[in-house]
C-alpha cells in the first residue's frame, strides 16, 4: 500500500474521533485525571508560588527572580509538568489503541502495566519531540509546525512497534507529509472548543465567595491546567486514529495485546 498517496478525509477522521469519545471518552478523561491529575495540580500550584494565597507576586509574573530562592519550585514545575504531559500522552495512546482494536475499555491493570513498560521510551520521545519542534520553530516557523503535526504519530508508532524513538520520529515525519494540515486543523478546532470552559472559569473570579475569594485565581489556574491536559489527551486520540488509518494493513499497526 502506498501510504503517501492514501486519501484520508478530515471529516472522516473527525467522525471516528467523535464516535470514540461518545463510547469511551468519559473513561479516558477519568483515567487521565487519575494518573496525570496529581502532577498537573502540583505543577500548577507551584506556578503560583509564592502566592499566599495570591496576594503577592507569583513566579509567573516575577521578573528577574533569584535562582537561589526559586530553584526548588522551578525544578518542581519542570518535573511535574513533564510528568503530567508524558502520562497524558501515554494514557491517551494506550486507551485509544486498545478501545479502537477491541471495542472495550482497558482495565486499570493493563494501563498501569503499559505505563511502566513504556515510560522510558515515552520520556525520550517527549524530549526528542520538544527539541525537534524548538529547533524547527527557531529556524523557521513552518518546519516547527510540520514537526508538531508529525508528533501526533510518534507515540502511536513507538507504542505499537519495537522501533527506536529516532526511527519513530523519522517515520512520523515521513508519513505525515501529505496530511500535515489535518492534525493542525484538529488542534485548532479542539483548542477553540476547550477554550469555552476555560473562558467560563474566568468569570468565576467576579462571583463573590467569601471563603474562596482570595484563593479563587489559584483554583481557576489549576482547573485550566486540568483542561489543558484533557485537551492534549484528545489531540493524542486524534493522532492514534490518524495513525491507524495511515498504517492500516502494514507492519507498523500491530495492536496492543490484552493482558492474559
Amino acid at each position: 500500500m502506498n501510504i503517501h498517496s492514501l486519501q484520508i478525509r478530515f471529516s472522516e477522521l473527525l467522525m471516528q474521533f467523535f464516535r470514540y469519545m461518545s463510547s469511551f471518552g468519559f473513561d479516558l478523561m477519568k483515567q487521565i485525571i487519575v494518573f496525570a491529575g496529581v502532577p498537573t495540580f502540583i505543577s500548577s500550584f507551584l506556578l503560583t508560588f509564592p502566592a499566599r494565597p495570591l496576594d503577592t507576586s507569583t513566579i509567573i509574573v516575577e521578573a528577574g527572580f533569584s535562582w537561589d530562592s526559586h530553584l526548588v519550585p522551578v525544578a518542581g514545575i519542570l518535573l511535574f509538568s513533564i510528568l503530567s504531559i508524558i502520562l497524558t500522552l501515554q494514557i491517551s495512546t494506550i486507551h485509544s489503541q486498545y478501545c479502537l482494536k477491541y471495542e472495550e475499555i482497558p482495565s486499570r491493570e493493563l494501563i498501569t502495566q503499559y505505563l511502566l513498560e513504556t515510560m522510558p521510551r515515552s520520556f525520550g520521545a517527549c524530549m526528542l519531540l520538544c527539541i525537534a519542534i524548538s529547533i524547527g520553530l527557531i529556524l523557521c516557523i513552518l518546519p516547527g509546525i510540520y514537526i508538531m503535526s508529525a508528533g501526533v504519530l510518534l507515540f502511536p508508532l513507538i507504542h505499537d512497534t519495537d522501533i527506536s524513538i529516532f526511527s519513530g520520529l523519522q517515520l512520523s515525519v515521513t508519513y505525515i507529509r501529505h496530511h500535515a494540515l489535518k492534525p493542525l486543523a484538529f488542534m485548532l478546532l479542539i483548542s477553540f472548543i476547550t477554550s469555552i470552559p476555560s473562558t467560563a472559569l474566568g468569570f468565576l473570579t467576579e462571583i463573590p465567595i467569601p471563603v474562596l475569594d482570595s484563593f479563587m485565581p489559584r483554583i481557576i489556574f489549576m482547573l485550566n491546567a486540568l483542561i489543558s491536559i484533557l485537551t492534549l489527551g484528545m489531540i493524542s486520540v486524534f493522532g492514534v486514529i490518524l495513525h491507524k488509518e495511515l498504517l492500516k494493513g502494514t507492519d507498523f499497526a500491530i495492536p496492543i495485546a490484552p493482558i492474559k
